[in-house]
């Protein structure tokens, strides 16, 4: 039966086919999986390697686990189911505008800018005298020497 083992602690420049060889030295391989950065080349310093039989798995660990490539110690350890994990907040929202909070001007009652009715400011006629222009039609202001 085949035996997936995880393997932590990987250098970041390692390939997927110098974990093969490296687990080849302890029985036949069935499969190897080396996690990548998606930004990036490179490894994210772990993957899972999948033995032939449960023996081969158990001698891959006993020899390769706390082994020291580069600056990085090894890890190795049977490969647990991943676990469920809640949805990340981009897939969370549903599809279409937010759901609007009460309270704002969405709430208040009508009238306003909005809800405009015959007789507000456009409407309006002037009240009291005109305001005198200084300097007659061509303009001018007060400051005007003629």
């Amino acid at each position: 039966m085949i035996k997936k083992l995880f393997v932590g602690g990987l250098p970041y420049e390692f390939t997927s086919e110098q974990l093969r060889e490296m687990f080849a030295a302890c029985g036949s391989v069935a499969a190897v999986q080396l996690i990548m950065d998606g930004d990036r080349p490179r490894s994210k310093g772990f993957g899972f390697v999948e033995m032939a039989t449960e023996a081969e798995a158990q001698a891959a660990m006993a020899k390769l686990n706390g082994t020291k490539l580069g600056e990085r110690e090894l890890r190795i350890s049977e490969a647990r189911p991943m676990a469920p994990r809640p949805p990340r907040a981009s897939e969370a929202k549903p599809a279409g505008p937010p759901e609007r909070k009460p309270g704002g001007f969405r709430d208040r009652k009508p009238g306003g800018f909005g809800d405009r009715k015959p007789g507000g400011f456009k409407d309006r006629k002037p009240r009291g005298k005109p305001k005198k222009s200084f300097g007659g039609e061509k303009g001018g202001g007060a400051n005007r020497q003629g």
